[in-house]
Formats: structure tokens, sequence, C-alpha cells
């Protein structure tokens, strides 16, 4: 299957201003001695194989939780990866948001039919074709037609060093305002980040808070999350980032990240976490949610889109693969060069993550997920 990697940046390289030793200090999480411990660790050492600068995986399974993590968060001072360090998660902040939503329909504040202009500015409405019939459902499943911001244009003016910190507003008027719609409200899916940046404008709206402020209300707090952050929150602990050279060398892009993801509210692709609190989140749904939110959020339309990748369906904010472990719901993520996933097998009572930095040959192939879970569950 093709690599499917929701949220990619491209970025110049810039002398990176690196952070003290002391920005690194962190405190893992304690975890259980497992009996597949050396299996799980398998997947840190293929890791390295590939030249990943930074690895971390979590593993919760019936038999306990699990931690791990192998390379350098920071090449130039060789300080180690651990599990309590923060990688950007990419598209997996997708979940974050979601969830946050659907705990606002739990609570009656907001309903997944409604049309989103009841939430949204005037102004934003009116440069958006659909905006006036999309409801916040189609948000959510990327049923609006809304075009995907993340672009060949975006993409090259990041490269080219012409994109800036930007607000969500900013984002959607550069890329997203008066442009041809793929289709009408409903009418098919077709993954785009921009309609999370409109989420963060929901959330906003309905609890006067900002984007990131709610997520923590409505999520990492009663989750029990502690590594979780919007990126404008200024995190510790952080992992750098490193692209490769077509001779293979390793450059520090941290700031080209740090810089597009700056602002507030991008829920599309602006969350750092560890794997564990990616673990801990999935788990929590059943709780966080109500039963009948739950079974919608994973109820996954059938994805036949050329663009759909590495997803046999897409609910609300979680993407479904079919695997030979049975089902999995969950979301990959990239942020260039980072990449993340976690999923939820629910007929193994297992949940798996993983947080990579580097973009070298073969880790998307890598981060795609079956040799990570055969990994976890043995050959099918």
């Amino acid at each position: 299957m093709r690599r499917f990697i929701p949220l990619v940046l491209l970025g110049a390289c810039a002398g990176p201003e690196v952070p003290s030793p002391d920005f690194y200090a962190c405190d893992s999480p304690a975890f259980d001695e497992h009996p597949h411990a050396d299996r799980y660790a398998g997947i840190l050492e293929d890791g390295l194989a590939l030249g990943l600068p930074a690895i971390s995986v979590a593993v919760r399974s019936p038999e306990g939780l699990w931690l791990g993590a192998a390379g350098e968060a920071d090449l130039s001072q060789g300080i180690a990866a651990e599990p309590c360090h923060r990688f950007y998660i990419g598209s997996v902040s997708k979940v974050f948001g979601a969830t946050a939503a659907l705990r606002l329909v739990d609570q009656g504040a907001l309903s997944l039919d409604d049309p989103i202009r009841d939430h949204l500015p005037a102004e934003v409405v009116a440069h958006i074709a659909g905006a006036e019939v999309a409801t916040v459902r189609q948000l959510l499943s990327h049923r609006t037609g809304f075009p995907d911001y993340v672009d060949a244009t975006f993409i090259l003016e990041v490269f080219n060093g012409g994109v800036e910190a930007m607000t969500v507003r900013e984002t959607l008027e550069a890329y997203v305002y008066d442009a041809r719609p793929l289709f009408a409200p409903g009418e098919d899916l077709s993954y785009s980040n921009s309609n999370y940046l409109l989420l963060a404008l929901i959330l906003e709206d309905v609890t006067g808070q900002s984007a990131y402020e709610a997520v923590h209300t409505l999520v990492t707090e009663p989750a029990g999350l502690t590594d979780s952050w919007g990126r404008s929150e200024g995190p510790t602990a952080l992992v750098r980032g490193y692209g490769s050279l077509r001779n293979g060398a390793l450059v520090d892009h941290s700031e080209v990240t740090a810089r597009v993801m700056s602002e507030a509210g991008k829920l599309d692709g602006g969350v750092v976490s560890t794997p564990a609190d990616m673990v801990a989140l999935l788990d929590a749904l059943d709780t966080l949610l109500e039963p009948e939110t739950l079974t919608e959020m994973q109820d996954a339309t059938a994805v036949t889109h050329p663009d759909a990748g590495l997803m046999d369906g897409y609910g609300l904010g979680l993407m479904r693969l079919d695997t030979d472990y049975g089902p999995a719901f969950g979301h990959y993520g990239g942020v260039w060069p980072f990449a993340a996933l976690a999923y939820h097998f629910p007929e193994q009572d297992t949940t798996v993550a993983v947080s990579v930095s580097g973009e070298v040959e073969g880790v998307g192939a890598f981060i795609d997920g079956p040799g990570v879970f055969e990994a976890v569950f043995g050959a099918p």
C-alpha cells in the first residue's frame, strides 16, 4: 500500500538554535516488565537500522504497558532519547481535536448535524464554497469537499522559506479562501487538513477558549495526559527533527517545523505528544465519550478516493485499518521530518503508538504499520 502522510512539511536548511541540555530533562512514566519486551524492542532496533535519529514506542496489551525509546533526541549534544521525550505527531492531532468536539456533543453544547456556519466567523463562511451547508459531522469525517491547504503550492512555499507562523484564519485566507471545492458537502470523502483548521475555530466559538485550551480542558486533562501540548504552549523535552540530504547526511530542520506549527489552533497537526500519551488517549475514548458517540466516531466510511492511502475507512477523526489482527482504529501522522502512528486493536485489547524523528530512506514503509503490527502481535 502507498505511503500516507496526512500533513507533510518541507523546509530549507537554516542554522537552528539548539536548546540547553536541561531542556530535555523529563521523567519517564513507570511501565511493566512485559513478557513480549524483546519482541517490542525489535521495533526500536528496526528503526535505528534505517538510520532514524530517534524512535519511541508504547504498547499496552492485556499483559501490561511497555515503553521504549532509542537513538538521540538531539544529535548535536548526544542527548539519549527517552520515553518521556515529546515528538510532533502530525495528524494524530486530529484525534485530539475530534475527541474534544465529540465531548461537546455529549455535553449538548454542539451537534454533529449543526451547520458549521453557525460556529464560524461570517467572513470565513463567505469565502469557502460549501461552508454554508456543510455540517460538523462532514467536517470531522472529511466529507466537506474543502480543498486541502497542504498542497503543492504550500509545500513549495515552505521549502523556499516563504511560510512564516500564521494563525488559523491567516492560513485559511492564504490557501483556502475562494478555492474551487472538490465536491459538494456529503457527496464524497477527500482527506483535507483544512477541515481541522475550521474545527479549531468551532471549538473556540463553542467553548470561549483557544482551540488548544479547549483540547486541554476536554481531552488531555480528563484523560490524565501529562505530555501532550499544543505547540504554541512551548513544551520542553521536544525531540529535534532531522531530514536527510541526498548524500545521507542529516540536517536539523526543527526550526522550520516549529515556525510553521507555532501558532495556536493547528489541530490538523500542531500537537506534540509521546507514544505513552497517544496510547492512553485511545484507551480512554470509551470513558471520555458516551458509548453511542464512540460508535459514531468509529463508524468509518469506506475509502475509495485515490488519495486515501493507508486507510480502509474514516470515521469522525479516526482512521480504520482492516488488518490480519482485526480492525484497528487510530491515526497516522506526519509533519516533516516527524512521523507517528497510534492504533487500538479491539479484538486484541491492545494499543500501540510509535513516534519517529527523521526523514530517512525507508521510513515510509516502516511507519506505515504492517511491520510494526507484526512485531507487536507476531506473524499472522
